[in-house]
């Protein structure tokens, strides 16, 4: 029995998840995209989402899709547009750290189900031209600028639940670098500052947007 076999045989006698992963595949376009639902619109950060529960499941071939459709649509910048439909961003899109961040956290996922250094290597690049535009947009405080508008200006506001999702993002981001033996000290320091603002500086964050 391959890996990927033992992989699903593993996790697919769990409730529901058989049924779950067959609609992502479903709805999974052939690019790998994978929107919110059939005709949805498509967003970075569950995009990454389905492909980790896809990647569960054991569907290894499809969740590969998955990161390869972000690396493709990746922008020169290193970020993506919140949504998408159709393949193309949706007119009020905008570009979100933390949506921006999580492809770290999917990779460094899918090489704990596969150990597949071979795939941590290829999505390097993509990693880190993400990681960099997300550290750029890190506050004085150590918090994380929500988003820049399609005009290129920034939000002015940091969220908390966003900056801790990103906290995470930086965290397995910074063990991929371990693992390919690339030192990010740069990373390193803008994860130490935003840990300490998500522990002790919560006036750096938007408190008229509480429940982010």
């Amino acid at each position: 029995m391959n890996r990927t076999s033992a992989i699903r045989n593993l996790h697919l006698s769990g409730v529901g998840i058989r049924s779950t992963a067959e609609f992502i595949l479903r709805v999974q376009k052939p690019s790998g995209e994978i929107p919110w639902s059939e005709g949805g619109k498509t967003d970075p950060w569950y995009h990454v989402e389905s492909a980790m529960g896809l990647t569960v499941a054991g569907y290894i071939d499809a969740a590969r899709k998955a990161y390869g459709w972000s690396a493709a649509e990746q922008l020169d910048d290193g970020s993506w547009w919140s949504y998408y439909r159709n393949g193309s961003p949706e007119r009020d899109a905008y570009k979100d750290s933390n949506m921006t961040a999580y492809i770290a956290v999917g990779v460094y996922h899918y090489y704990m189900a596969t150990q597949d250094e071979n795939f941590l290597e290829r999505m390097w690049p993509t990693i880190k031209k993400a990681i960099d535009y997300v550290v750029d947009m890190q506050g004085p405080g150590g918090e994380m600028i929500w988003a820049k508008r399609a005009d290129g200006s920034r939000s002015p506001r940091a969220l908390l639940t966003g900056s801790s999702s990103i906290f995470m993002s930086l965290t397995c981001a910074l063990k991929i670098a371990t693992l390919l033996g690339k030192r990010q000290h740069r990373w390193n320091k803008a994860r130490s500052l935003l840990g300490n603002a998500i522990r002790y500086r919560p006036e750096r964050f938007d408190l008229s947007k509480a429940r982010f």
